[in-house]
Parts: C-alpha cells; sequence; structure tokens
C-alpha cells in the first residue's frame, strides 16, 4: 500500500504510532539493535553495497589520476568526472521517481 493510499485510507489524517521498547539490563546490548545484522540476507545486502560503494569511489579516483598523468590537465579530469557523474545526476531522481510509481507485486 502506497502512502498515499493509506493516507486517504486514514481519512486524510494520519497516526503514527511510537514503538518504544523497554529498556535493556545493564550490561546487555538494547535488544531491537543490531538484530538485522543477524539475517544474512540482510547482512550481506550491505556487505556487497558498501564493495560496491568503495569500487565505484575507487574507480573516480583511478580514472582521475589516469587522465591527469596523460593530460597533465586539472580541467580536464574535473571534465571527464562531470561527464561521469551526470548521468546520475540528470537521471537519478527522475527514474527514482518512476520506479517509485510502478507496483512492486504483479498480481495475477
Amino acid at each position: 500500500m502506497r502512502l498515499s493510499e493509506m493516507f486517504r485510507a486514514a481519512g486524510g489524517a494520519v497516526r503514527l504510532r511510537a514503538a518504544v521498547a523497554p529498556p535493556a539490563p545493564a550490561g546487555e546490548p538494547h535488544p531491537g539493535r543490531l538484530r538485522l545484522l543477524d539475517i544474512a540476507d540482510f547482512r550481506r545486502l550491505w556487505i556487497v553495497g558498501l564493495v560496491v560503494f568503495a569500487v565505484r569511489w575507487l574507480e573516480m579516483v583511478v580514472i582521475g589520476v589516469f587522465v591527469y598523468q596523460a593530460t597533465g590537465s586539472a580541467f580536464q579530469v574535473a571534465l571527464v568526472t562531470l561527464l561521469r557523474m551526470l548521468p546520475m545526476a540528470l537521471f537519478g531522481a527522475v527514474i527514482g521517481a518512476f520506479a517509485e510509481r510502478l507496483e512492486r507485486r504483479r498480481r495475477k
């Protein structure tokens, strides 16, 4: 159910309920903290996401060093960096909004 559908179903007023966990005994971790890390798929998702993030930025640095060594121009390094990030800047929000409008589950 989308947020707008939930808003309409509540008659235009959304009431948020706060889930407050009882305090943890002294010396023990909070029961809700790090519970998600017990799920193997969640852990793998975050590990892969961090690796992809690091590799993507390392690639940007390496390409910048390569362009600078090949041309000796800081302007061309900036230009190549800008051109590599341009598609994400131009289309990221539009594609994100489009993906949000798509129905996530297929109905039979």
